[in-house]
């Protein structure tokens, strides 16, 4: 990696693996890209985008092309969205109150679940990441 660090979190989109955040004496905003699948033999590592703040003990899990990463800082720190596509963040409130730190995350379909972790939150939880809308194609019936 381009960053030396621990507690870092990790997720996989289009075959790339991402490790953001982490620490390495304090906290880091590192977002880093690595394609295992490069001709050259030896796999670069590629820096993207950085995350809005530091965060070290974050977890992160990809829901389609966006990695969502939750916790890692302070109380209520917003929820970061990284839109691999555009090499973006974005953020939003969080829907936990409180810090959190050291807790798994695991998408199914457009829901996550974050679960143990340390402090008042070390409990299952989950979280709508995305919401799908179905639009009907087609006329009516005369």
């Amino acid at each position: 990696m381009l960053t030396p660090r621990a507690y870092a979190a990790a997720a996989v989109i289009d075959g790339h693996i991402y490790v953001i955040g982490g620490a390495n004496d304090t906290p880091l905003t590192a977002n880093e890209m690595l394609d295992p699948s490069t001709d050259s033999g030896t796999p670069a590592w590629v820096g993207r985008a950085p995350l809005p703040e530091p965060r070290s003990r974050l977890a992160a899990a990809p829901v389609g092309r966006r990695i969502i990463a939750i916790g890692g800082g302070p109380a209520n720190q917003a929820v970061a969205s990284y839109d691999a596509s555009s090499d973006s963040w974005q953020t939003e409130a969080t829907p936990f109150e409180g810090e959190w730190t050291g807790l798994g995350l695991a998408a199914n379909d457009l829901r996550l679940h974050a679960i143990g972790g340390d402090g008042p939150l070390a409990v299952n939880r989950a979280y709508q990441a995305l919401f799908q809308l179905t639009l009907p194609l087609g006329r009516p019936a005369p």
